[in-house]
């Protein structure tokens, strides 16, 4: 009974590994990307603390979903399909089934990322950069269950 309780729990954080975690897929786009210049129909829209519609920043993860994160950090999330070879990226929601965005990117040298395309009957034009991960505190400084000393004095 012990031999089988140990195997389900192995097989079953195996699979949640693959589904969710570090051998899960990433998506084409996998990162998180801040916005540094957004323009709507060719106006430009700053990055205002008080603007809870601008996007701060748009977040890739697994192949079929992504997020807008907005200026107050409340998430706006969609159904992504992301096509590396022609370069799109077509968003969908599913509170409503009519509803798309289209865009067509291309990548810059390094981690920068131009976005064109249209949301909400609104033309768009987005100019982006991946954050690094190693500047998170959780890689760069690493995982502590216990702090002896706090870190943030």
């Amino acid at each position: 009974m012990g031999a089988w309780l140990i195997g389900a729990n192995f097989y079953a954080a195996v699979g949640a590994w693959h589904h969710y975690g570090g051998g899960s897929r990433k998506s084409e786009l996998y990162g998180i990307w801040d916005i540094d210049q957004l323009l709507i129909d060719g106006k430009s829209r700053e990055p205002l603390a008080t603007d809870n519609e601008r996007g701060r920043r748009a977040i890739f993860e697994s192949p079929g979903r992504m997020a807008f994160q907005r200026m107050d950090d409340s998430l706006a999330r969609f159904n992504a399909q992301i096509s590396a070879q022609d370069q799109t990226l077509t968003l969908t929601r599913n509170d409503d089934k009519n509803w798309q965005a289209h865009f067509t990117y291309k990548r810059g040298p390094g981690d920068h990322l131009e976005a064109d395309g249209s949301m909400d009957g609104q033309p768009i034009h987005m100019v982006l950069h991946r954050k690094d991960r190693n500047l998170f505190l959780i890689v760069s400084r690493g995982f502590h269950w216990i702090s002896e000393i706090p870190f943030n004095r």
